[in-house]
């Protein structure tokens, strides 16, 4: 049942969930794209001191940046929240391509993609969640819905949330235990 309201949420974000993997796809292609003009000064990325990393610390960093996702999508009609994922889309593709001094682009690469398909599905369902509240208001205003939020708005963002915060602690996992276990078998 969980699954199926989950799968049912997902259809009805469709385009929420498009807005925002463009806005993160976006970001990943800006990234790469300064990396790989070769332009100094790019910064080392977290890939490259990954022994310095915890579950705990990961797990902190991704479920702020999830809640920040959502409430930023509310309090800020979702500017906040495009822009953070337009952000971490940036991040991403400095990663793929600035982690690769002195190693293989397979390997910079599998250090991103074991655990990286569950946390920026995680971002990208969170995202959703938070731009449902600003077009719900957009239509309000509009006269296309006779009301801003219902019950089950606020319920179905809360179920969006807690899908995008355990994916994100299972990519949290996976980063910490699994991750290091692939790039040393390579």
């Amino acid at each position: 049942m969980i699954l199926s309201t989950v799968w049912r949420l997902l259809v009805c974000a469709k385009y929420r969930l498009l807005v925002s993997g463009v806005a993160l796809g976006l970001g990943i292609l800006t990234g790469i794209s300064i990396v790989s003009s070769g332009t100094e000064g790019v910064p080392e990325t977290k890939y490259s001191h990954l022994t310095e990393f915890t579950l705990t610390s990961i797990l902190f960093n991704n479920a702020v940046i999830v809640i920040v996702l959502v409430v930023g999508g509310i309090a800020f009609l979702g500017f906040a929240t495009i822009g953070l994922l337009y952000i971490n889309g940036f991040i991403i593709g400095v990663s793929i391509l600035g982690s690769t001094k002195g190693t293989t682009l397979l390997t910079s690469v599998m250090w991103i993609v074991p655990h990286g398909m569950f946390e920026i599905a995680g971002f990208i369902i969170a995202s959703a969640a938070g731009l449902k509240f600003p077009l719900d208001i957009i239509r309000y205003l509009r006269r296309e819905q006779t009301v801003t939020i219902e019950y089950s708005d606020i319920r179905d963002a809360g179920v969006l949330t807690a899908t995008a915060l355990v994916l994100i602690l299972i990519g949290a996992v996976i980063e910490v235990i699994a991750t290091p276990a692939i790039v040393r078998s390579i």
